[in-house]
């Protein structure tokens, strides 16, 4: 059963109190092109139960990054619902309040939408969990460079929860990518998936 969300609570936040370009680089375009968003993650982790035989764990992981979709569209939302005109251009926000306002709306550091086409499953569980792997310390390393920009010890509170998240997922896979392993063939050294050649 995954972890349940720790509650975000950013009560006292009237104002984005971030320096200008802080709340740009922590939200709305802290995802290199490629790297894990929660929607990205929640749908690689939910597909992935059909390539994994122990799938409960990988559909458990994708349910919790559905709660991280939400907890960071929540920080998004309490530090910019009552923004002022002149804090959106000192934080380099036009682009983004011309198109959604204030509203939250996931996209990669490009400014292009997130969308499903960038996920990948490639059916081979050993490509899988590599790929899962790579993704979790890519957004663990996401949430290292938050942390090094940030000076809200709210929002710093819930990233640092949602990196040892990320840790404890990385975990979680590469458990189960040692144990794919051990159920290979031994003689199997390049540990491929020969499921496809049975």
């Amino acid at each position: 059963m995954p972890q349940r969300a720790a509650p975000v609570k950013l009560a006292q936040r009237r104002r984005l109190r971030a320096p200008a370009g802080v709340f740009h680089a922590l939200f709305v375009r802290k995802h290199r092109k490629n790297h894990l968003t929660p929607p990205h993650a929640m749908c690689m982790r939910l597909f992935a139960r059909f390539c994994l035989s122990k799938a409960k764990s990988a559909c458990d992981v994708g349910t919790e990054e559905l709660s991280h979709l939400e907890i960071v569209g929540t920080i998004v939302h309490q530090l910019t619902r009552k923004m002022t005109i002149e804090e959106v251009k000192a934080a380099g926000l036009e682009p983004y309040f011309v198109d959604h306002t204030a509203g939250v709306y996931p996209q990669f550091a490009s400014g292009t939408p997130w969308t499903a086409a960038t996920i990948q499953s490639s059916g081979d569980v050993i490509a899988d969990l590599t790929e899962d792997l790579a993704a979790e310390q890519k957004a663990r390393k996401t949430y290292d460079n938050i942390l090094r920009m940030s000076d809200d010890p709210d929002v710093n509170n819930v990233i640092r929860f949602l990196r040892e998240r990320e840790i404890v997922h990385y975990q979680r896979f590469g458990e189960g990518l040692r144990l794919a392993q051990e159920r290979m063939n031994q003689k199997n050294i390049y540990a491929i998936n020969p499921s496809f050649d049975r």
